[in-house]
């Protein structure tokens, strides 16, 4: 008897807990708001429904607030998952590395936020030179091993290809650029195709004389990639 009375107890604590709306804020740095809540809102719509909680961005400069709202379980779910996609580590860098770690026109630093999604910036603290990273530790761990790559002399260069040369480039499944990538010993990244454009941004990366070769054998595979082609057509012709 005692048993039954002790397990409906425990019943009506739990549907009692069920009923209870808890409210919780969590601070975000406003750099990351935007890939916190995705394109047209998908990554915190997708959020709230693995959670079951309700998710809003509030606040509208500096520190954002993120209010979270349901019972107990889904809200601490929520919170956890919005603190890990927005963590924040700072690396300390010589004075002189800011401009190289930006790169021209902010190429470099615009490369490793789109290789790695995390959101960097180079700050000042008083005498002292930042670089801030914001992002889940997957992505905060590769911005930081980028980071130290730019510190090393790694360079970024942007090269405009034709859509066909960028085709060749990639190769089936991707063989061809990986290629590439072991044969000049830099990194390659094919920007996202935008239909609007008669061509396509590679970014190469890597020390810069291993870029700047990397450039002229990207141009050199090209054309025998073109050669063979004409070549196999004139063939079956």
């Amino acid at each position: 008897m005692s048993e039954q009375l002790h397990a409906e107890e425990v019943e009506k604590v739990t549907r009692l807990r069920q009923t209870i709306v808890y409210t919780c804020y969590v601070e975000v740095d406003q750099q990351m708001v935007g890939k916190l809540i995705g394109k047209s809102g998908e990554k915190i719509k997708a959020l709230a429904n693995e959670t079951g909680a309700r998710i809003r961005v509030i606040g509208d400069r500096g520190e954002q607030l993120v209010r979270i709202i349901g019972v107990k379980e889904n809200v601490e779910a929520a919170r956890d998952k919005v603190v890990e996609m927005t963590k924040s580590t700072k690396i300390k860098v010589g004075a002189n590395m800011a401009g190289k770690i930006i790169g021209k026109s902010g190429a470099n630093i615009r490369a490793l936020q789109d290789e790695t999604g995390a959101s960097v910036k180079v700050v000042k603290n008083g005498d002292e030179t930042m670089v801030e990273v914001i992002g889940s530790d997957e992505s905060v761990q590769a911005a930081q091993m980028k980071v130290k790559e730019i510190i090393a002399g790694w360079i970024t260069k942007e090269v405009k290809l034709s859509s066909e040369d960028a085709r060749l480039i990639v190769g089936k499944s991707g063989k061809n650029i990986k290629t590439l990538e072991q044969v000049t010993g830099t990194r390659l990244h094919m920007e996202e195709i935008q239909l609007e454009r008669s061509y396509q941004i590679m970014k190469i990366s890597g020390p810069w004389e291993k870029v700047k070769n990397a450039g002229l054998k990207v141009r050199e595979f090209t054309a025998n990639q073109v050669q063979m082609e004409m070549l196999v057509s004139k063939k079956i012709c």
